[in-house]
């Protein structure tokens, strides 16, 4: 989208220029590939939602090195919870082993502390 808005600042200057010129034909002859680039870039920005009437691309490459930075913070953390899951499920499988051989020893002793009848 930043492509687009930088194409369609960079030669909107031309397609101003085509609708006011006194020989459009000659003009746009003379500015063809521009004003065609312009004409692009706006028909992609409409279908987008774009308001070209304030369109900043200074304001969206803010917001684009803003979105990068939290993409990288956010896989940072994404890496160091997956880490973390995998300590945690080996300790989990550490656990549940270490369990399951105590049990057996656990239910005859609790099976020799229950009060005779």
């Amino acid at each position: 989208m930043l492509k687009y808005a930088e194409q369609y600042q960079k030669n909107k200057i031309y397609d101003d220029h085509y609708k006011s010129s006194k020989d459009p034909d000659r003009y746009f002859r003379k500015y063809e590939s521009q004003i065609i680039l312009f004409a692009g870039a706006e028909h992609i920005l409409q279908e987008n939602g774009m308001n070209l009437k304030h369109l900043n691309t200074n304001k969206l490459q803010e917001q684009i090195a803003d979105l990068i930075s939290r993409k990288e913070s956010l896989n940072t953390q994404y890496v160091s919870f997956k880490q973390e899951i995998k300590e945690l499920e080996l300790i989990h499988q550490n656990l549940s082993k270490y369990l399951k051989q105590d049990a057996p020893e656990i239910q005859r002793s609790s099976h020799n502390q229950l009060p005779s009848l």
